[in-house]
């Protein structure tokens, strides 16, 4: 997990061990349960009927999967498919319980969500500076724009004074035959 180039890390080697087990368990919920949007497309319910349910019951506005009040059209959801979604719902409240959310993870680390899912893209492989760099800073690029040394003339300068303007506007002032 080390080498010797790059930026420091922002995590260190138990740090990106903990975002991989998280991202395991992660990837076993999404194999098991799926996203909402998969689960949506395996159970035929619309994504945003199926959004609108969550977020009504979890205001508790739903008591046995049915609105609390009555509404003036009936549902999109079958009660197969709210039993299900209500299913869904269980199942990803108690990942939650046992495991934080990205952001959550990040905020305990320290670091932004970023920072964790690229430690995930690069699967704990990072490259670092050596130790004795750590508190260096050290840039490919100079500090604001390089000085012209006294007595060489602007490269850009030369150009401009030995670029032929006059003969190139003469030449398009003349009509074409």
């Amino acid at each position: 997990m080390r080498l010797t180039r790059g930026a420091p890390r922002s995590l260190d080697d138990t740090q990106v061990r903990r975002v991989l087990r998280w991202h395991a368990s992660r990837e076993h919920f999404l194999r098991q349960f799926g996203t909402l949007r998969d689960f949506a497309e395996r159970e035929a319910i619309p994504l945003a009927a199926a959004r609108r349910w969550l977020r009504q019951s979890s205001k508790g506005e739903r008591k046995n999967g049915r609105s609390s009040r009555h509404q003036g059209r009936p549902g999109i959801l079958t009660r197969l498919q709210r039993l299900a979604l209500a299913r869904w719902q269980r199942a990803y409240r108690r990942y939650l319980q046992d495991r934080p959310s990205a952001a959550q993870l990040a905020r305990e680390l320290g670091v932004s969500r970023f920072t964790v899912f690229d430690c995930i893209k690069r699967a704990g492989r990072y490259a670092q500076r050596p130790s004795s760099e750590v508190g260096t800073r050290s840039s490919a690029k100079p500090e604001g724009r390089p000085r012209r040394q006294e007595g060489q003339p602007a490269a850009r300068g030369a150009l401009l004074t030995a670029w032929p303007i006059g003969e190139s506007r003469r030449r398009r002032a003349t009509p074409r035959r």
